[in-house]
């Protein structure tokens, strides 16, 4: 017979023992691989999401600024590609029925047209007609809307003027568009979650038609006519792209996307040729009377970034050139007679002595204004509320010089060169303030008007319904004006001069005085060379212009979104190794039973290990004869495990999309293996199987041929050891629990954050939990080393006599069972409800009742009488006023980004970012981690050194966010757009515990407006108020705000929805562990047939001598569960001393009743699997077992 045959004939000969071995190495393949499975599953899935969010749009262009429509037909290149115009907005949508208004903030609207329409994945959906709306799922449900209903679109209307600047408008920010639904778009197509953030949770999607909303918010075109001469082109402020439009995704969606990011320099550059000054806003006024072009903007401030361009394409066209800021201000007095004043007339910042065509001035008397004496500093008188603060004016020499026109001095003020002149001006506050401001000058010159340069009326750039007025009384006023403060005389020079400046400065002290985060000049001027035309001068500087501007500067540049999709695809978290991890008790208690299970199999073959030996047979020949026997076994159970893998990760999937779906936020998961996965599944059970087969042979090597042919089990070396080592140990780690626990009563420990927003009050106790599970194992292992259990009965005894025998192996068993139990209760004890928990300013919730969303940023404060009235909220009913007086609202300003918290899986690059105010950084709160100050708060307005010349700005985020999604600390800093690219950074200084802000990065507001002016109101609130009035509160804001789309919710419940996917996380532990600790218990089974099997001689004598089989029975059962319940019991005390601390806090969320039910199937479990060792003790054959000793 030859190996081959002897091995099988042995598999066979021994099937019931093979076939357990098998079962359990097919366990631990299904395991591993069906874990690896998951991972690519989620990824998979995720490709697909990405896919089916973006049809065929392969890159994109999306902002605040809005551009020509017909951008998307002068762009071109080469390859097969198209340009879809659209807008895409973010804004609120309600419906109004039975008295009960529905509402959900932050819907994506988008207008489009056939264009985008047929790149998306629509299905059956038709595109909208003019005036309705196809909703998706998710917002259809939210307002219980369906086909032919009415809803209200409420968004921020655009304004070509930056709101927060001085003529910005604040009072008409947000329209209301009422649309009738056409279609609701079902979950599964894909146009249902279209947008350019990656996220696997369905988005509120909601689209008309482009017409529609361009008419409503004032960006259709406007043709030109005689009584508006003025045309206008059509905006947009989105561009999706498509590389083969025609042509749907496939397979090669990585090749289609790796090309469009290959594109997308062509395409940019594209765009860049493309541009015309009206996709800019931008506009050149020639001025023939002076001989100069004038550079203006729609914005009425030019960007740095276009202020830039025009001094490089003046240098390049060798042009002089001229910059100019002016600004409107409410009075210019004589400060010795303020009776003498004008209202709201125009300062203008220049540069003094220029050259034709900009200059000279045309002095009357006095000179230029000198610059560099006197800053906003000195001389500064300012109020908060609107009315100048009184304060002592600094001294003769040291007052700031200006100019002014003849009119002004000698008409108007009657002051002389020499006299001093104060000017009252309004700067742009927070929250739609505009605290005035009054400034003390000397008049050191008096220019000429008729005929001069000072009487260009075009250094005040056009502005409509104001540079156009009659009079004074005609102006759509920026801000609330005094009409009766205008005196005939400035009536008279509006007539004959309209914004022709009154008052010049020099162009440095301007615009240090005049601040604005959008610019610092409000037009540029370059001279027009004698030797051309003006048509021939405009048409050269705009193409020299065009081509020095950097459209990704101004916002305009594609991202290859598709391309970003995929790779965030990859995920934030590697689901495989997750899954290994939640099943890593299942794994460890395969390997476990498989060693004990292959022992088991070898121990009943001894005999024959023994025959071996004594006709030739070598011990390493032997062993090789039982490891190939067990290499067969462990494959053939590895091929099983990994079929059976695809079941487990099917199931897998299920729980996902099911039990557990708290944890991905979607149901759209589906089963993608790969052959990959099931290999390496294959591969890493059959060697941890195959260790744990050679574990089992390990101590046969070491028994005589005469130990094997007797049947033995065990070396005849004894066990020894006192019971000293151990009562010392048991002693030792109670004492030293119970000191700590002590300690930290009496507060010699204190309950402050050690690590990771964990106390040492904290630690004090998962560490005394620790050495109580120590004492407890060491316990019985001393009272098992004095050979005697309990005095209560002669069975109890015997049972715990039997215990004693391999006591190293009853302890490291019982040791097993505690260990797992101990940590699956600790986890399953660690779950939180945060919506149990009150509102404390030390805490996650930072003592805030509720947070709120604003579709349409707020720009004026809601914590005032007169912001809520700027506002249009009408309290008429007494309630509701003191209700809204009750609550407190902190504003932040935000930058919408990716969703960087734990409910999303897809990789994040940059967060939501948030502005907090002056007014919330001195308030503080929340709970801070591995932060050093002790005003974190402030941090954020501590200036941080550049790094390679880039800036960098200081940033607080959740430790979740920044651990989990960014992968980034304390110190470490993002930087943006790219590492490859910075423009600046952002440095992390604080990290939150547990906070609202998860998902989200927190900056200054100073910081924010400078990196993001255009940005303006407050969209992001943390709201103070009395608890018992939560739910009204919310209603009362969601109803006297929905204009602007404000969605409110409780913070707890915020917070909740974030702790749902860590909450989600130890279910699927609990669940997973809780098979591994049932696996465990079957291990315990067979070490307890293991100790019968050795003591056969002992149990036949037993019988022989009269004990019956039933009392042999539970003396095994009583030993069983003896180690299994001492086992339970102990790691289940130590666990909930551990966690003692949290389980008395107001957030705990204990699962008593699973994680009752979980330990009582684990001690039946365990009772019933013993039930062989009991079969095997009764079935003791009595003549045969003596006759053998």
């Amino acid at each position: 017979m030859t190996r081959f045959n002897l091995v099988l004939h042995s598999l066979g000969h021994f099937w019931r023992t093979n076939l357990a071995v098998l079962l359990g190495v097919a366990v631990g393949a299904a395991v591993i691989g069906g874990a690896l499975i998951v991972g690519d599953s989620v990824r998979a899935s995720l490709r697909q999401i990405t896919l089916d969010r973006l049809g065929n749009v392969d890159f994109a262009m999306s902002g605040t600024r809005f551009v020509t429509e017909d951008l998307a037909d002068r762009w071109q290149i080469d390859d097969d590609a198209s340009l879809a115009p659209a807008i895409a907005m973010v804004g609120g949508v309600s419906r109004e029925s039975d008295d009960l208004i529905n509402t959900i903030g932050n819907v994506n609207v988008y207008g489009v047209d056939e264009r985008l329409w047929s790149l998306l994945k629509t299905g059956a959906i038709e595109l909208p007609s003019d005036f309705e709306v196809v909703l998706n799922q998710r917002v259809a449900e939210e307002l219980k809307a369906s086909v032919g209903d009415e809803v209200i679109v409420s968004l921020e209307l655009p304004s070509e003027i930056p709101r927060e600047s001085l003529l910005g408008d604040r009072d008409e920010t947000a329209r209301e568009i009422a649309l009738t639904v056409s279609a609701i778009i079902p979950d599964g197509v894909g146009a249902g979650r279209f947008g350019l953030n990656p996220g696997q949770q369905i988005p509120p999607v909601v689209f008309a038609t482009l017409d529609t909303l361009q008419s409503e918010l004032g960006l259709a075109a406007v043709r030109a006519t005689r009584r508006n001469p003025t045309a206008k082109p059509a905006r947009v402020n989105a561009l999706f792209g498509a590389i083969h439009p025609e042509s749907p995704p496939n397979d090669s969606e990585w090749l289609d996307a790796k090309k469009a990011n290959a594109l997308l320099p062509e395409a940019n550059s594209a765009l860049k040729f493309a541009l015309t000054l009206d996709d800019l806003d931008l506009r050149i006024v020639p001025n023939e009377e002076f001989g100069y072009l004038a550079l203006e903007s729609r914005r009425l401030i030019l960007e740095p970034g276009v202020v830039a361009a025009a001094e490089q394409a003046a240098e390049e066209l060798g042009l002089k050139q001229s910059p100019v800021l002016v600004y409107l201000v409410n009075e210019i007095a004589n400060a010795a007679d303020p009776e003498q004043f004008a209202a709201y007339s125009v300062a203008a910042g220049i540069e003094f002595d220029q050259p034709p065509p900009f200059g000279p001035f045309d002095y009357l008397e006095g000179h230029a204004a000198a610059t560099g004496k006197e800053r906003i500093s000195e001389g500064s008188e300012s109020s908060n509320d609107g009315e100048p603060a009184t304060q002592s004016p600094p001294s003769r020499s040291g007052l700031q010089q200006v100019v002014l026109n003849e009119f002004l001095a000698n008409e108007q003020l009657g002051v002389e060169v020499g006299d001093e002149v104060t000017v009252k001006f309004y700067t742009v506050g927070t929250q739609g303030d505009l605290p005035e401001e009054e400034h003390r000058f000397r008049v050191s010159g008096i220019v000429k008007l008729e005929g001069t340069i000072a009487a260009d009326r075009t250094l005040t750039p056009a502005l409509e319904g104001i540079t156009d007025a009659d009079t004074f009384g005609d102006w759509e006023q920026p801000f609330d004006m005094d009409l009766d403060l205008v005196t005939p005389e400035d009536e008279a020079y509006w007539e004959e001069y309209r914004a022709t400046p009154k008052l010049f400065l020099p162009l440095d002290f301007a615009q240090d005085l005049f601040q604005s985060r959008y610019g610092t000049l409000t037009s540029f001027r370059v001279s027009i060379p004698d030797v051309m035309s003006v048509e021939e001068a405009t048409e050269l500087f705009r193409r020299e212009l065009l081509t020095a501007i950097e459209p990704r500067e101004l916002g305009l540049a594609f991202r290859p979104v598709k391309l970003e999709g995929l790779r965030a695809a990859q995920g934030t978290q590697d689901f495989a190794g997750l899954f290994v991890g939640f099943s890593f008790f299942l794994i460890l208690s395969a390997a476990i039973l498989i060693g004990l299970l292959f022992r088991l199999g070898v121990e009943q073959r001894t005999r024959e290990l023994g025959l071996l030996r004594a006709i030739g047979f070598t011990t390493k020949s032997a062993g090789r004869l039982l490891l190939m026997e067990g290499a067969v076994v462990v494959l053939l159970g590895g091929a099983i495990g990994t079929l059976a893998a695809l079941g487990y990760a099917w199931l897998m999937i299920y729980g996902l999309r099911t039990w557990w779906v708290g944890a991905i936020g979607t149901r759209f998961l589906f089963l993608s293996p790969t052959p990959l996965s099931l290999m390496i599944g294959f591969v890493g059970s059959a060697l941890l199987a195959l260790l744990a087969v050679y574990w089992g042979l390990r101590r046969f090597r070491t028994l005589s041929l005469r130990e094997l042919l007797a049947g033995s089990r065990q070396s005849q070396a004894s066990e020894s050891g006192g019971s000293g080592t151990s009562r010392l140990l048991a002693v030792g780690s109670a004492v030293g629990g119970a000191c700590l626990i002590l300690g930290t009563l009496i507060g010699l420990i204190p309950d402050v954050e050690a690590f990771g927003g964990i106390s040492w009050a904290m630690l004090s106790f998962f560490v005394a939990g620790m050495l109580l599970l120590t004492a407890s194992v060491a316990a019985l292992s001393a009272w098992l080393e004095r050979g005697s259990g309990s005095p209560l009965s002669s069975l109890r005894q015997l049972s715990a006599r039997n215990a004693v025998r391999e006591k190293q192996r009853s302890v490291m068993t019982t040791a097993l069972v505690a260990s797992a139990t101990f940590v699956l209760v600790a986890v399953a004890a660690a779950r939180m409800d945060p919506t149990e928990q009150t509102p404390r300013k030390d805490s996650g919730n930072g003592g805030f009742l509720l947070l709120s969303r604003s579709s349409v940023p707020l720009p004026y404060n809601v914590n005032t009488e007169e912001g809520r009235t700027k506002l249009g909220i009408q309290l008429k009913d007494p309630a509701n006023r003191e209700l809204f007086d009750r609550i407190d609202a902190y504003g932040f300003r935000i930058r919408p980004g990716d969703d960087a918290s734990c409910l999303n899986l897809f990789r994040t690059s940059l967060p939501t970012v948030l502005g907090a105010s002056d007014r919330m950084i001195e308030r503080g709160g929340f709970a801070f981690t591995a932060t050093s100050s002790n005003e974190p708060w402030q941090l954020l307005k501590t200036p941080l050194p550049d790094i390679d010349g880039k800036p960098v700005y200081p940033v607080f985020g959740d430790m979740n966010t920044l651990l989990y999604s960014l992968k980034k600390g304390v110190g470490d800093t993002i930087a943006v757009p790219s590492e490859e690219n910075p423009e600046y950074r952002l440095q992390i200084v604080g990290m939150f515990v547990g906070s609202v802000f998860q998902g989200t990065l927190v900056m200054s507001e100073g910081s924010f407006n400078e990196l993001y002016p255009d940005l303006s109101g407050y969209g992001w609130f943390l709201i103070e108020g009395p608890q018992d009035e939560q739910s009204e509160l919310s209603t009362l804001l969601e109803t006297k705000l929905a204009p602007y789309g404000f969605d409110t919710e409780p913070v707890s419940r915020r917070i909740a929805d974030f702790l749902a996917v860590q909450n989600t996380y130890l279910s699927t532990f609990q669940a997973l562990g809780g098979l591994g600790l049932l696996l465990g218990t079957v291990g315990l089974a067979v070490v307890m047939l293991r100790n019968v099997l050795e003591r056969r001689s002992e149990i036949a004598l037993m019988r022989a001598v009269g004990f019956r089989g039933t009392r042999i029975a539970i003396a095994v059962l009583i030993e069983n569960s003896l180690l299994l319940g001492w086992g339970l019991v102990a790691g289940t005390a130590s666990a909930l001393l551990s966690l003692a601390p949290h389980l008395v806090s107001s957030g705990a969320d204990v699962p008593t009743g699973s994680l009752a039910l979980l330990l009582l199937a684990v001690f039946v479990v365990g009772s019933l699997a013993s039930l062989a060792a009991v079969r095997a003790a009764v079935r003791t054959p009595i003549v045969g077992t003596l006759r053998g000793e």
